[in-house]
């Protein structure tokens, strides 16, 4: 009676042990698939990212960003006066030459010839 009790005992101590196996084999491969589901998910935003970075350096290009500037100072509605404003609203725009507003308000051939100067900040 006491080998039965002994090898009943050495039995539940075995199943004890395989379910800890188990749960532990099972706990290791949950752990595998979350972390194989966010590289997946991290993969596909870079991606995405990196192919966004591609179409705006396409469509972003200088003339077309340069084309957008002129269109929102052209829809501008607000009337400024003064003799300084110009350099102030003109003066970060690269490449951009104007007539100087003592000189337009002349006219004439000296307004055009020197009176143009190039516009920085």
């Amino acid at each position: 009676m006491e080998k039965l009790f002994v090898n009943i005992y050495m039995f539940s101590e075995i199943n004890i042990f395989i379910e800890k196996e188990a749960h532990k084999r099972s706990a290791e491969i949950d752990a595998e698939i979350l972390l194989n589901k966010k590289r997946i998910e991290t993969d596909a935003l870079y991606y995405q990212i990196s192919k966004q970075a591609e179409a705006n350096k396409l469509l972003y290009s200088e003339k077309y960003l340069r084309s957008l500037l002129y269109k929102s100072i052209g829809n501008n509605t607000t009337i400024i006066f003064g003799e300084k404003i110009p350099s102030v609203f003109m003066g970060g725009l690269p490449g951009l030459t104007r007539l100087s507003p003592l000189n337009a308000a002349a006219g004439g051939a000296q307004g055009a010839t020197t009176g143009q100067r190039e516009c920085s900040l």
